[in-house]
């Protein structure tokens, strides 16, 4: 009796297996090994923003008609107003993140994930279509837009695409241009390549909102490396795209926004099944965090791998909003000064855009941090493991300091060099 009661007392070896290993993924070697991947994955965009933007500068040397500064500056005005609506709906990457990466970890029935997915999914596809609506009618109006489209589809006297877009600047007139354009001041000759940038630019905006969804799927489901190569793929379609549109074929902005787009569908062609297979919670071999066996011997022995829960589109909007008010407070912040900066002129923004685009790309490096907080953190909370979240929490500051520092040393050291 004695013995059975001392056993009984004595953690099971499985249980103490389990904490040990989710232990181990929360040791500084292992958040650095998790971070890399996060960090190459959150870059990746920024990354080939700069990189478009830099060709565009330099493509615009084969256009006679305007100049580099003008080039910069449509891309600026159409980039800055996308991100500052997409930032917006961030939680549609963050929110899934967390929520499915605790269901993992809390051992839940391959039906509330499911559900989670499908509410995740519905909500990206439906945000998608009414700020693509809401893009389009701030930039131009749909009379504006009839006509330009109409004139670049239609116009029989002119063959050639550039002499159609500039035929169709009398459809982009003070009239005409939207609230976006009229509240930044954008100059005569750039409402004309700002419209035309963002007619390719169309499709990725509603693209952009699915791929974040999915990618947040995958990451809750700890599928961090398989979304980092799909993502990176993405992008380097999107910069190969443009280079060779702008730089071989010497075309315009417009060929430059569907490069953009059609890298965009790609991406969104590989990742979007990849999210919507295996709904149940069990983490594949090539997982970032692999509790494989033993999170499934914890779900037998605590009878909860047929555990369902109810999960409303109401409870993820509840989940969302906080993020969302965030969201709106920085990006809104960051949209404010582009707009000071366009009313100064095209070169100011044109410049400003750069520092935009270099200071994102920082953010987004120290995010690929934040990134595996939620994915670890939400397998610990699933696990009701406090002590090693605060362990855990404790080490991500000590590195998010470390990395601030970093960076603001690179920018110093080096401000020259990265300002030539």
């Amino acid at each position: 009796e004695n013995k059975a009661h001392v056993a009984n007392d004595e953690p099971h070896p499985e249980a103490s297996s389990l904490h040990a290993e989710l232990a181990n993924k929360t040791s500084y070697t292992a958040i650095l090994r998790n971070g890399i991947p996060s960090i190459l994955n959150n870059a990746a965009a920024p990354t080939a923003l700069l990189l478009n933007l830099a060709i565009l500068s330099h493509a615009s040397a084969f256009h006679s008609s305007s100049s580099s500064k003008d080039w910069m500056a449509a891309f600026a005005v159409v980039q800055s107003t996308i991100s500052f609506v997409q930032g917006l709906f961030n939680f549609l990457l963050y929110v899934p993140m967390a929520q499915i990466a605790h269901s993992v970890g809390q051992g839940a029935g391959a039906r509330e994930v499911q559900h989670r997915v499908q509410i995740a999914l519905w909500t990206s596809v439906i945000s998608g279509l009414v700020c693509t609506v809401f893009l389009c009618g701030s930039m131009l109006s749909a009379k504006g837009w009839i006509c330009f489209v109409s004139t670049l589809l239609f116009d029989e006297e002119h063959h050639d695409l550039d002499i159609r877009i500039r035929s169709g600047s009398s459809c982009v007139q003070n009239s005409e241009i939207g609230v976006v354009m009229k509240v930044m001041d954008v100059e005569e000759g750039v409402q004309i390549l700002v419209a035309t940038y963002l007619l390719g630019r169309i499709p990725s905006i509603f693209l952009v909102f699915v791929n974040r969804v999915c990618t947040g799927i995958l990451v809750g489901k700890q599928r961090l490396r398989l979304v980092t190569g799909v993502n990176i793929l993405t992008n380097v379609l999107d910069v190969l795209g443009n280079a060779f549109v702008l730089l071989y074929l010497k075309t315009g902005m417009l060929q430059a926004g569907m490069a953009t787009s059609m890298a965009t569908l790609v991406g969104v062609l590989i990742i979007f099944p990849l999210s919507i297979q295996g709904v149940g919670t069990k983490p594949t071999s090539e997982s970032v965090s692999p509790v494989n066996d033993s999170l499934e011997i914890a779900n037998e022995s605590n009878h909860t791998a047929d555990k369902t829960t109810t999960f409303s589109i109401l409870e993820f909007w509840n989940s969302s909003k906080d993020m969302m008010i965030r969201s709106l407070l920085l990006q809104g912040a960051v949209y404010s000064l582009s707009i000071m900066a366009s009313r100064l002129g095209s070169c100011q923004l044109s410049a400003h855009q750069v520092i935009v685009q270099l200071w994102g790309f920082i953010s987004f490096c120290c995010d690929g941090f934040a990134d595996v907080g939620t994915m670890i953190g939400g397998l610990l909370l699933g696990r009701s493991d406090s002590t090693e979240l605060i362990r855990f929490t404790r080490r991500l500051c000590a590195i998010g300091l470390v990395m601030g520092m970093l960076f603001s040393a690179v920018l110093l050291i080096w401000k020259e060099s990265i300002i030539s």
